[in-house]
This record gives C-alpha cells, sequence and structure tokens, in this order.
C-alpha cells in the first residue's frame, strides 16, 4: 500500500529498496566494579534474589556480578541462567567458571531442561544457517580476543582459496547476521557466547593450530610496525593502538609460549618491550619463562636479556639489572646489534650506580656515545637513559655542574626526538634535580612539561 510503513524483525537485513535497519542491542553492560545503574547487573541480583532470597549483595558479590554480566556480554537468558545458579554456588563461584558459558548454564548435561539449552540451541540455529564458508570464517575469528580490525580478519581469513575480497564478503555477511559485531570506530568483535561456541567448532574441524599461528604471526607483524612508533612523536597514538590490541597480544604469548615458538613469543614482546613496561609484574614474569627455553635464536635472546634489564631497572631491581647486563654481555659477538650493545653498555652503568660500584658513570658515558652513532629511534631514547645515569653519577661524585649538564643535555636531546615519552620523562628527571639544588622556578616549569606528557 503507497505509503504505508513496515515493521518487521528478521535476523539480518531484508535488502529491499528504502529499507532502515535498526539493530536490538543486548542490555547494558557493567561500566564500573561496582555496576550502578547498569540493566544486566539490576537484572542478575532480581533473579538471584529468586533462586536464593538469603543472598547479601554486598559490595564483593557486586563486583563478581558485575564480571559476570560483562562476560555474558548483557544477554538476558545468558543472565538469567547464571543467576539461577546462586541457589548453590555465590556469584564470586560462578565469575570463576565462566570459562565455557554453555557447560555452565546447562550443568553440562545432555537431558537439561529445554530453557536451560535455548541459550546454546539459538547460537547453534543461527551458526547453521550460515553457508559453509561463512561458518568457516566465524570459526577463524574466534581466535581473537577483544575485537579485531579488518586487516587483522584478512590475516586470519586468508588461504589458498580465499582471497581478501572473499573474506571482506564473508565478514559483512556475518555482521548482516548479528554474528559479528562492528563498532563506530569500525573495529570487529564476537560476544564472548557466540566466540566461545566458534571456537568448539574451530577445535572440533582441526582448524586451530593454523588459526592460532595466522593470528600470532600477524600480531607481530603489528609489534614490528609498531616499534618506531613508540619511541617517535607518535608515541602517544602508537600507544593506544596497542592498547586496543592487549587481549589479542596476551593471547598470541600465550598460544607460541605453549606451542613452543619462542622466537615468535619474543617477537611479540621485544620490538615493543617499552610498551610492555606498563605491565611491569606482567611482562617481566612472561620474559623471565621465554628467555629461560634454551631454544630462542642469538639475536632474539640478546635483546631479551637487555629488555629484561631495562625492566629489572624500571623496578630498581639492581641483583637483577646486573645479572641479566652481564648474561647480554657475555653473547655480544662482532654481528651484535649496534644498539643493543650500546643499550646493555649504558644499563651497566646503572647497574653499577645502584650498587654504589666505580665505573658507573663510564659505562654509561660509553654506551651513551655508542648510541649516539645509530640512528634509530629506539637508540635515541636509550641515549636518553644513559645520559641520565652519567648525571646521577656525577652529581654523587659531586661534580654538580656536570651532572647536571648531563640532564641538560638529555632534555635537549629529547625535544629533537619529538617523542613525548622521553620528554616527559627528562622534564621530570631535570626537574627534579634543579629542585634538589635549590633552582625552584626552572623545576617548576619542568616538572609541569613533564607531568603532562
Amino acid at each position: 500500500m503507497r505509503g504505508s510503513s513496515v515493521l518487521a524483525t528478521s535476523r539480518e537485513p531484508l535488502g529491499t529498496l528504502g529499507e532502515t535497519t535498526y539493530r536490538i542491542p543486548t542490555l547494558g553492560r557493567p561500566a564500573g566494579p561496582d555496576g550502578a545503574g547498569c540493566e544486566s547487573v539490576a537484572l542478575f541480583v532480581d533473579r538471584a534474589a529468586l533462586a536464593r532470597p538469603t543472598m547479601r549483595v554486598g559490595p564483593d558479590e557486586l563486583a563478581a556480578i558485575t564480571t559476570v554480566c560483562a562476560r555474558l556480554d548483557g544477554i538476558p537468558l545468558a543472565i538469567e541462567l547464571a543467576a539461577a545458579r546462586c541457589r548453590s554456588m555465590t556469584p564470586s563461584q560462578i565469575a570463576e567458571r565462566l570459562g565455557d558459558h554453555f557447560e555452565l548454564l546447562t550443568g553440562g548435561s545432555r537431558r537439561a531442561l529445554p530453557r536451560h539449552r535455548a541459550l546454546e540451541a539459538s547460537v547453534e540455529w543461527s551458526y547453521n544457517l550460515l553457508s559453509d564458508d561463512e561458518r568457516a570464517m566465524l570459526c577463524r575469528l574466534s581466535v581473537f580476543a577483544g575485537g579485531f580490525t579488518l586487516a587483522a580478519a584478512e590475516a586470519v581469513g586468508v588461504d589458498s582459496s580465499i582471497d581478501t575480497w572473499a573474506v571482506v564478503d564473508r565478514l559483512t555477511g556475518l555482521v548482516d547476521k548479528s554474528l559479528v559485531l562492528q563498532s563506530d570506530d569500525g573495529r570487529y568483535g564476537l560476544l564472548e557466547t557466540v566466540r566461545q561456541f566458534a571456537e568448539t567448532r574451530l577445535a572440533g574441524a582441526g582448524d586451530a593450530e593454523q588459526a592460532r599461528r595466522r593470528h600470532a604471526a600477524y600480531f607481530a607483524q603489528v609489534t614490528a610496525s609498531a616499534e618506531a612508533g613508540l619511541y617517535g612523536p607518535e608515541h602517544l597514538s602508537t600507544r593506544r593502538a596497542l592498547q586496543l590490541e592487549i587481549d589479542n597480544l596476551r593471547s598470541a604469548l600465550d598460544w607460541a609460549e605453549a606451542a613452543g615458538q619462542i622466537d615468535l613469543a619474543l617477537s611479540l614482546m621485544l620490538p615493543i618491550d617499552l610498551f610492555w613496561q606498563r605491565q611491569l609484574a606482567e611482562s617481566t614474569d612472561r620474559l623471565n619463562r621465554l628467555l629461560a627455553a634454551p631454544s630462542a635464536a642469538p639475536a632474539w635472546r640478546l635483546l631479551g636479556f637487555a629488555a629484561a634489564a631495562e625492566m629489572a631497572c624500571v623496578r630498581g631491581d639492581a641483583p637483577d639489572l646486573v645479572s641479566r647486563v652481564e648474561q647480554g654481555l657475555s653473547l655480544l659477538d662482532e654481528t651484535a646489534d649496534p644498539v643493543v650493545r650500546g643499550w646493555l653498555q649504558e644499563l651497566s652503568g646503572w647497574g653499577r650506580f645502584f650498587c654504589g660500584q666505580h665505573g658507573a658513570e663510564e659505562n654509561a658515558r660509553a654506551g651513551v656515545e655508542l648510541l649516539r652513532s645509530c640512528e634509530s629511534p629506539r637508540a635515541r631514547y636509550y641515549m636518553l637513559d644513559g645520559l641520565w645515569a652519567v648525571g646521577l653519577s656525577a652529581i654523587g661524585k659531586g661534580r654538580c655542574s656536570e651532572g647536571l649538564a648531563a640532564f641538560a643535555e638529555a632534555a635537549t636531546e629529547a625535544d629533537l626526538t619529538g617523542a613525548p615519552f622521553g620528554i616527559g620523562r627528562s622534564s621530570v628527571m631535570f626537574g627534579h634535580m634543579q629542585a634538589t639544588f635549590g633552582r625552584f622556578g626552572p623545576a617548576r616549569q619542568l616538572s609541569s612539561t613533564g607531568r603532562r606528557l
């Protein structure tokens, strides 16, 4: 009828002329640990009260409920089934067992009530309606954690029989069928319930190993490409981009280490060790395990000892710093990367400084000169690190003017790199030294610049 409008529901767009689509969202997910004002948390608490009226919901319980609702993607049926578990489990116990949604929500029984099987059945129904190619693509996408880009989907989805345009077409089809979500920033993702279902199918088809290998290889390329950006003017944007992929990086690292692919695992860490320093305890533990494996290639092992020494320096762990530097120096030969050679040399200065040993200033200065002759952004950054060691060592010997000159040189060199992180740290260090000697005007200005960056 002319001028009429039709309101229809469907699992995917109908493709008719003039069609406007609206994707029905899940319930609101928690924005904070207390789940204040969150629809999915309110639903869980309401249904949990029906299952166990005497249950107290205090801060600890609320934190666990918030975790459950976030992991269940705000899906009402999943939340209701999880809340029903409160008859015999605490919210914390439910949260700890979310590794397998379907087992948790059905009790693992294939004779579970139809309502309890409805969640898995609805996902399976949607999956069975896909073409074989779309099913294969969905299963491969299950290796991603925390979302993915189109380029990442292409890297994992392409093989000898599938080109990049085929990947785009299949991805578009999965988005249309609401099995893959697309955010306004262009990233894609799977609801965790869908991801776990597809991951099970991927393993059953025997394709998990290949998909995981492609996933890890792609993110090794990401880290290699990000290295220069971390040490230059693009530091902040590069760090933000890597932070978006932190779950994928962790997943790739876990797989590579478990598969014995030590060089691949190191390639996921070492080009961006400056980024991993923000997760210092985690990265220290991971790197120590990888360096303990005997199969690492010499070049990766050498770079790994330098990165481990730097992390020890940041932690203020002098014994580990000295040990890692010595291990790295013992591997140096005529083929060694001059950047790593200079980096280890300036770190040996820090080690001697922390331990109160002679030669700290000389070793740090030698490292600075080696790094000064290199052109890489990494070399310029760690030259600043060496200059700070030179400055502190000189001041410790009573040569305050020379020490302050080293800090001033570091601040000048940092400005030339345009790297916000280097400029910020150099400004804070120089400002602290200025304040130590009563020069409070310059100290305030430097510290303000450092804190801002």
